[in-house]
């Protein structure tokens, strides 16, 4: 991808962008304000264990780069943008839970010692299409809808798109924010500074340079890969190229066009490019 263009994308990248989500809210303060207004309740503190965190339980196993991982003690939040419907999000949603108790808790310990989970997944689209601002999930008994299982795994699905449910007006305005990066005057000083945030992060010429620097090492791979004639490499190079681009592209038409306009991957189809998108 020629500079002047990662430039010009990287002056336009949204709030909901892998790279300024991951950046804006790696900052214990700002992530505590933004929890609480998505989860409802207050939060003494968190510790950010840090943004675009790498878990997997085995070299074999299928590792998850999380966006947001923050503990408070008690608790663990893990928070997630999400701008594209893979189809895969209620069975993700399961295996970030289960990798999270399986990494936590070490061998010979009680299993009362599994902190609570939030897992939370902020939709730019309507999952479940009943229009909620909120989806909330916790395990019940299906004989007794009262009956909780009690077992502290919680998922929570954010509609950018919702209309249905009573939210606060400081909420309201965070969903349009998350949803449009609109640069405006908001009522609320969460969005206020969100916003802000971005305005400073797309100044920013430490992120900037690192922005181009991970695309430009990504070509720079791609092209060696080329040259070297490796079929295998070819297609491992782009499932790699995809997967990366995947932080900076808000949908899979603006990375399909990225994968295009780099000469070694310029013939690469629609379907070929999904087959590592969706995987």
């Amino acid at each position: 991808m020629p500079e002047q263009t990662i430039e010009n994308e990287y002056s336009r990248l949204e709030f909901s962008s892998a790279f300024m989500f991951g950046n804006i809210m790696n900052e214990p303060e700002r992530c505590k304000r933004f929890l609480e207004e998505i989860l409802g309740f207050p939060i003494h503190h968190v510790d950010l264990v840090g943004s675009e965190r790498t878990m997997k339980f085995r070299e074999a196993s299928h590792g998850i780069r999380m966006d947001i991982y923050a503990e408070d003690g008690k608790t663990i939040y893990n928070c997630e943008m999400q701008t594209e419907d893979e189809k895969d999000l209620p069975k993700r949603s399961r295996y970030y839970q289960g990798l999270i108790d399986t990494l936590k808790l070490k061998p010979g310990e009680d299993y009362n010692l599994l902190k609570k989970t939030f897992i939370i997944f902020i939709c730019k689209f309507d999952l479940f299409g009943q229009g909620r601002y909120v989806y909330r999930f916790e395990s019940r008994c299906e004989d007794d809808y009262n009956l909780k299982l009690e077992d502290d795994a919680i998922k929570v699905f954010i509609n950018t798109k919702g209309v249905v449910g009573e939210i606060s007006e400081s909420f309201k305005e965070l969903i349009h924010f998350m949803d449009s990066s609109e640069i405006k005057e908001y009522k609320s000083d969460l969005v206020n500074d969100l916003k802000n945030a971005l305005i400073e992060a797309r100044a920013n010429e430490e992120w900037r340079a690192e922005y181009m620097r991970e695309l430009g090492l990504e070509n720079e791979l791609l092209r060696k890969g080329r040259a070297e004639g490796l079929i295998e490499g070819r297609a491992e190079g782009l499932a790699s190229l995809v997967d990366s681009l995947k932080k900076f592209c808000p949908d899979f038409d603006t990375l399909y066009q990225n994968v295009v306009e780099n000469k070694t991957y310029a013939d690469v189809t629609e379907d070929d490019v999904k087959k590592y998108y969706y995987s």
